[in-house]
């Protein structure tokens, strides 16, 4: 268990730090741009899309790191729930 515990929080620590790369990327891209002629205004809306895009890949991979672990806990949850049920009526 530890193994895969490790595993998860190294893939999940390359994706951050990925799209932390990306997100200062985009920061320096749209700070840096000044908007005078309509071919600044064609780039920031492709910053802007880019952003969109990046932050939908973002969520895309938090959810595919998070569900399998949230999967788990409502397993688990379950478990004890089915388990504690013979011990509740014994109570009553």
């Amino acid at each position: 268990m530890n193994n895969v515990d490790n595993s998860l929080i190294v893939k999940a620590k390359k994706t951050a730090n990925t799209f932390l790369v990306t997100g200062n990327s985009l920061i320096k891209q749209s700070t840096d741009l000044i908007i005078a002629k309509n071919e600044d205004l064609q780039i920031a809306t492709s910053i802007m899309k880019e952003c969109q895009l990046t932050e939908k890949e973002l969520e895309a991979k938090r959810l595919e790191i998070t569900k399998p672990l949230n999967d788990f806990i409502t397993e688990v949850n379950v478990l004890f729930r089915e388990t504690a049920n013979p011990i509740l009526k014994a109570k009553n």
